[in-house]
């Protein structure tokens, strides 16, 4: 100690050795920079040594700057954790300020990094205990502002101390000449327009633009030094300061570099952090803390354990005032069990989009919008101004951005780390940058498949799978090149289509929806990686995704999930239903498109998105007489979703289906007394009646067993319905031969599309192919004298109508001349009317030998003609013809999407619903 008789008050521009400041003998400099120097210093009254930070001279009062410091002081001392460097208070004497600081012995981790990287093991640990360093002060308000490697201790045991934490906002709205214009020198202090505040090598782009900061701010330098520590290089450089700016604002960090054993959670954790937009950055250093505690985990941790700020930042940027804080407060109130948050509901609006893409009607036949694994921001494709694109849109933030080079692109889906966005364009699968670019072609859909693109999953190895209307699962590098299958359908259970992939997280397999129909719902499968042959979990649903230890899935426009193992790939509890009247593709306008897919996405972290609507709205529809001039009158009343409307062989009733109706999907409706009466013995998916010469049966295609096949049930409920075709599904009826043996019906196949297969109707054999080519054929219909059967294909390219003797061999002729559906016979079979581009057109026939005559126009047709079957009739006696019309299409455009934080929360209750 120096002898009292020698010390000397201090200068109040320098603190020599052997000085006095207020209580504090200072005893050497510790370092200096533009913040000021730091001195050692014992306290004599409690016997320890200190660290004294002066800061400089600044202009304005330092009484009042005194009170500033002395409070903020007093904040930063409540941290009070053991891997902050405490604050002992602040002192003014001689007209100098200093902060009085704990003391840390030994070097800086500038000092470990000035020798070179440091082993991942050491990195990692040092990252962590500065995460949770951060984390405590970010939990309490505080934001350091200046991290980097001279700022943090690391102790001869390995215990890492942030220094100077919270000296940056102690001067919060002060401002500082830079004294040093090095790369390594504070630049300047305080958060106002156009001051820049930080150490350049470690500042964000927002403060190295003079923007306001927060804790994002910190969680960018958190990044910068755990990768200096992993490389042994910073993250950016430059040869002079504006060089050192120019890399920040816009030179792409080198990830390259990183070591090989780090683990991939680190990589993604550091790439999440160096994130230059602050609204995609990682929000909350918890996250990058819980990543350290178990870098070489395969999971992410669960989503109920996640910070607070996960989901307060997403209502934040949704409502406005009083609202926010209402859904703030919801959003982390408890409901009964300890633990579960209750969930909350929001709408988001897809502006500037006008709506999703989608069909002629407005809703999409797939998924239009996907969301980040973090929940973060979601992508869709929009509609806007005849032109479709995909919108980039924040859950925080009031409107979408249109993503630059994804025009002309639908039915989105992200890369794992949410920066690619793959996309269907042209036939193709393309993918572009989440920020925009240039778009890159992954691989043309295989032309061999002759089938609509039903949706795709970006996978964690590095593949893209996506499915078909009809076909298998095919598999492609995410980087480009020749789709291979994936996949094999299943002989047995005669299966049409693999569709709609779900990724599971660690390639650990695939969740899909396999169907052997069009009017099949489908099933959901598992493949695990590896596996050759799938399994099935769910019945009678589609469109699966995975997400919080539970498998998510649609059956009839309600959304349900239950419990699954995502280690044994096995489903492990009771389904629950969360939404109703969630949007769902049910090919109801067109039976021979059924995708399933649902409207509906699921993060990580725990957010739902979802759009409202259900199945496809209701066509409401009514039937029809019309004359040969075009005079209609009505039969009974409107009905919902009618189709297949058939005549009885004498001309008194009236079969058609009812679509979604499964309590009395067939009705008989009697002309004569009006009134519909439901079918024995029937309900579920049931479509296309068609009736037996006797008018004693009906036949129709039933969705059972595994699939759809063709059963006959008596008229009078004396027999149960019996099941006709054997051995295949998807097996739709067309019409019964006039002597009753023969069924004629039009089967799905994998290889040729749609067929034309007979049957005896006793069920004495089994169906045999009639008309099977590469193209579709459909719309049977046997002549009155049994002779003959009309048909259409499109083997020729556009759909025409033909005529072949049966049961053949014979001479085969084409009847229409400028396309035609739909044939039907007059009653004696010398005349034969069919659909052409909305006009009926008659052609007479000639059987013996056949003969076709040019056709003729009969009347404008602007009726329902749906599906592989006959929609429309003739009366006995030929002046007439019964027909469905389409009276009103209520679909509306999506324009909106609702989203349900914390979504588990409410699974207790058994339903989650937007009215909760």
């Amino acid at each position: 100690m120096t002898p009292a008789s020698s010390r000397r008050d201090v200068n109040p521009m320098t603190l020599a050795a052997g000085t006095r400041f207020a209580e504090y003998e200072i005893v050497g400099s510790i370092g200096a920079g533009g913040m000021g120097e730091v001195y050692r210093a014992h306290d004599a009254r409690l016997h320890r040594d200190v660290a004294l930070k002066v800061l400089p001279d600044l202009p304005g009062g330092g009484a009042d700057r005194l009170a500033r410091f002395e409070r903020e002081a007093q904040l930063l001392a409540a941290l009070n954790h053991s891997n902050i460097a405490s604050i002992h208070g602040v002192r003014e004497h001689a007209g100098v300020t200093a902060l009085v600081l704990e003391l840390v012995e030994g070097p800086t981790l500038a000092d470990r990094l000035a020798r070179g990287p440091l082993p991942i093991a050491d990195a990692l640990d040092i990252a962590r205990q500065l995460a949770t360093a951060l984390e405590c002060a970010h939990d309490r308000g505080i934001v350091h502002r200046d991290v980097k490697p001279a700022n943090i201790k690391v102790t001869d045991d390995g215990h890492v101390k942030v220094l100077d934490f919270g000296l940056a906002k102690a001067l919060d709205g002060d401002r500082l000449s830079a004294q040093d214009p090095s790369a390594s020198t504070a630049l300047g202090l305080g958060t106002e327009a156009g001051v820049i505040l930080g150490t350049a090598p470690y500042m964000s782009p927002e403060q190295a633009k003079g923007l306001p900061v927060d804790r994002r701010a910190d969680i960018w330098a958190f990044g910068c030094v755990l990768y200096e520590m992993l490389v042994g290089r910073r993250a950016f450089a430059g040869n002079s300061l504006s060089e050192l700016l120019a890399a920040i604002l816009t030179r792409e960090v080198e990830f390259s570099a990183v070591p090989a054993g780090t683990p991939s959670r680190v990589r993604e954790l550091l790439k999440r952090c160096l994130d230059r937009d602050p609204k995609q950055r990682l929000r909350d250093i918890g996250e990058a803390r819980i990543v350290l505690e178990h870098p070489g985990a395969k999971e992410p941790e669960p989503a109920t354990h996640r910070s607070v700020t996960r989901a307060t930042w997403v209502v934040a940027g949704v409502g406005a005032g009083a609202l926010i804080g209402a859904l703030a407060f919801a959003i982390w109130t408890r409901t009964g069990d300890e633990g579960v948050r209750a969930p909350v509901h929001l709408s988001m609006s897809l502006t500037p989009a006008e709506r999703l893409t989608g069909d002629a009607y407005q809703r999409p036949i797939l998924r239009g919008f996907s969301i980040a694994s973090d929940g973060r921001f979601i992508v869709f494709g929009g509609w806007k101004k005849d032109q479709a694109i995909i919108y980039r849109r924040a859950l925080a933030e009031k409107i979408a951005s249109p993503i630059t080079g994804s025009e002309g692109g639908q039915y989105p889906f992200l890369s794992p780390d949410g920066r690619w966005v793959g996309f269907f364009a042209n036939d193709a699968l393309l993918k572009v940058p989440i920020d925009g670019g240039t778009p890159s072609t992954v691989c043309a859909i295989p032309a061999s498949a002759g089938a609509a693109f039903a949706g795709a999953s970006w996978g964690d190895d590095g593949t893209i799978v996506f499915g078909l209307e009809r076909g298998p699962l095919w598999q492609v590098q995410s980087s480009g090149g020749s789709p291979k299958r994936l996949t094999e359908l299943g002989e047995r259970r005669h299966e049409i289509s693999h569709r709609l992939p779900h990724h599971l997280p660690g390639a650990r397999g695939l969740l899909f929806t396999a169907t052997a129909g069009p009017m099949e719902l489908g099933r959901i499968v598992v493949l695990a990686t590896g596996a050759r042959e799938p399994r099935t979990l769910v019945q009678n649903a589609a469109d699966a995704r995975y997400a919080d230890g539970r498998v998510l899935y649609v059956r009839n426009g309600s959304l349900f999930a239950a419990s699954f193992d995502l280690g044994q790939l096995t489903m492990t509890g009771a389904e629950t239903r969360l939404v109703e009247r969630v949007m769902q593709s049910s090919g109801d306008d067109n039976p021979e498109v059924n995708i399933g897919t649902a409207q509906f996405d699921v993060s990580d972290s725990g957010a739902l998105v979802y759009a409202e609507g259900g199945t496809f709205p209701p066509h409401m529809n009514r039937l029809l007489w019309v004359d040969r001039n075009g005079r209609s009158s009505s039969i009974g009343e409107r009905e919902p979703n009618l189709l297949g409307a058939r005549l009885s062989p004498d001309g008194n009733k009236v079969a058609v289906a009812l679509i979604n109706n499964e309590r009395e999907p067939i009705r008989i409706y009697d002309l004569e007394r009006g009134g519909f009466t439901g079918l024995p013995g029937v309900q579920g998916e049931a479509v296309f009646p068609v009736w037996t010469p006797d008018g004693r049966q009906l036949v129709f295609a039933w969705n059972r067993d595994g699939g759809t096949n063709v059963y006959a049930v008596p008229l009078d409920g004396s027999a149960a319905p019996i099941r006709v075709t054997n051995g295949l599904t998807t097996a739709i009826p067309g019409d019964v031969s006039p002597d009753g043996r023969w069924l004629a019906s039009v089967v799905m196949s994998r290889e040729t599309g749609m067929d034309i297969y007979i049957a005896p109707l006793d069920r004495s054999g089994p169906l045999q192919p009639l008309v099977a080519t590469t193209g579709n054929d459909a719309h049977p219909a046997f002549s009155p004298d049994g002779r003959w059967l009309a048909y259409t294909s499109n083997l020729t390219g556009e759909m025409q109508v033909f005529i072949t003797a049966f049961p053949g061999p014979g001479p085969r002729i084409q009847v229409s001349t400028a396309g035609g559906v739909v044939p039907v016979w007059s009653t004696d079979g010398r005349r034969l009317t069919y659909v052409s581009h909305r006009v009926l057109v008659e052609a007479t026939v000639q059987t013996t030998p056949l003969r076709v005559s040019p056709p003729t126009r009969i009347l404008p047709f602007e009726y329902l003609v749906p599906g592989p079957t006959r929609s429309h009739d003739a009366a006995p006696d030929g002046r007439r013809f019964l027909v469905t019309t389409w009276e009103s299409r209520p679909d509306q455009p999506v324009t909106s999407l609702q989203v349900v934080l914390n979504w588990t929360g409410r699974l207790q209750a058994g339903r989650l619903t937007s009215r909760d």
